[in-house]
């Protein structure tokens, strides 16, 4: 297969994950670091997906969470080795990914500010977690108690969407004001 990027060694996409991940301090989902990784158009997902899962076995990224929300940071080590090869990265190649990251970051500071999980209770009781945050702290949270781990993930999935939303309405209800 012919490649019409510039990345094209398995130790070229492994710098390009790690410097992607050096323009944050932000932990970043999945599928947005995919996004910002795959922009030199010679990157397969596969081959993509098996450098980060390598990069996480070795200790160079940080990877959080469950298998449906893992978020990766680059780790002290990632940093150290990251000095010693960026410039392999081509220049147009960086910038591409720089450009990525600045539309990435308000998406990822908001990621950041929401936070949402399922607690099994008992066998037949779970909750849904979800909280708000802001600068100072935390603004508002609620634990649901649902019937099914679909329904759990569902508002959970619906908060993180709409937080702000479910907030203004739930103030405006108390407040008296939902009429307004």
């Amino acid at each position: 297969m012919d490649r019409h990027g510039f990345i094209r060694t398995e130790l070229e996409l492994k710098t390009l994950i790690l410097y992607a991940l050096s323009r944050t301090e932000l932990s970043i989902p999945f599928a947005d670091l995919t996004d910002v990784v795959l922009c030199d158009g010679a990157i397969g997902y596969f081959e993509y997906a098996s450098a980060l899962s390598d990069l996480a076995a070795s200790g160079h990224v940080i990877c959080e969470g469950t298998e449906q929300s893992e978020t990766y940071t680059l780790s002290s080590r990632g940093k150290a080795d990251l000095e010693t090869c960026v410039s392999a990265i081509p220049a147009s190649v960086r910038a591409r990914v720089d450009a990525a990251m600045q539309e990435l970051l308000p998406k990822l500071q908001r990621y950041h500010l929401i936070e949402t999980s399922v607690v099994i209770k008992d066998v037949d009781r779970l909750s849904a977690i979800c909280r708000l945050k802001d600068d100072i702290g935390e603004v508002f949270s609620f634990e649901l108690t649902v019937p099914n781990k679909e329904s759990a993930a569902e508002v959970a999935n619906r908060f993180r969407a709409n937080a702000e939303s479910i907030y203004n309405k739930f103030l405006a209800y108390l407040l008296g004001m939902e009429d307004e």
